[in-house]
């Protein structure tokens, strides 16, 4: 289950990357061209369960919690 908006906009951003790399090959794309839409997939994937964070997260958790005082 997705509980947050930034979940699901993850989860939607990995979604359409995968979409993007199935067209792509499927019109005959290289797969040095197909590499970049995954990569994206992956990228939204890790922001999904955590592994990589990006800056707009942790300032979302700083702003709901008072961390390291």
């Amino acid at each position: 289950m997705l509980f947050t908006e930034r979940q699901r906009n993850a989860a939607r951003r990995a979604k359409e990357s995968v979409q993007e790399a199935d067209r792509a090959l499927r019109i005959g794309m290289t797969l040095d061209a197909v590499t970049v839409s995954l990569e994206g997939a992956v990228a939204a994937l890790l922001e999904l369960t955590g592994e990589r964070v990006t800056e707009a997260v942790v300032d979302e958790v700083f702003s709901h919690f008072c961390v390291g005082k």
